[in-house]
C-alpha cells in the first residue's frame, strides 16, 4: 500500500464511473458501453465501433511504409 491520495482518488473516480454507467437497475453491472461512435470529425451519425476499424492508409501515414 502506498497510502498515496491519489491512488485512492483515481480509485474512487473508478467505482463512481462503474456505480453511475455501468450499474443495471435491477442490480448486477453491465461489461461494457455502447461501441457507437462518429467515424469522423463532423459524422452526423454515428457508427457502431468506428473507433476500432483502422483503414490501411491510416496505420501507414501514421507508422510509416516500413511498420504498416
Amino acid at each position: 500500500a502506498t497510502k498515496d491520495l491519489f491512488f485512492a482518488d483515481v480509485v474512487r473516480d473508478i467505482v463512481k464511473y462503474i456505480n453511475r454507467d455501468l450499474r443495471h437497475e435491477l442490480g448486477g453491472y453491465y461489461s461494457a458501453e455502447d461501441a457507437d461512435s462518429y467515424p469522423f470529425h463532423g459524422a452526423a451519425h454515428k457508427k457502431e465501433g468506428a473507433f476500432c476499424i483502422w483503414e490501411y492508409n491510416e496505420l501507414k501515414s501514421l507508422l510509416g511504409d516500413n511498420k504498416a
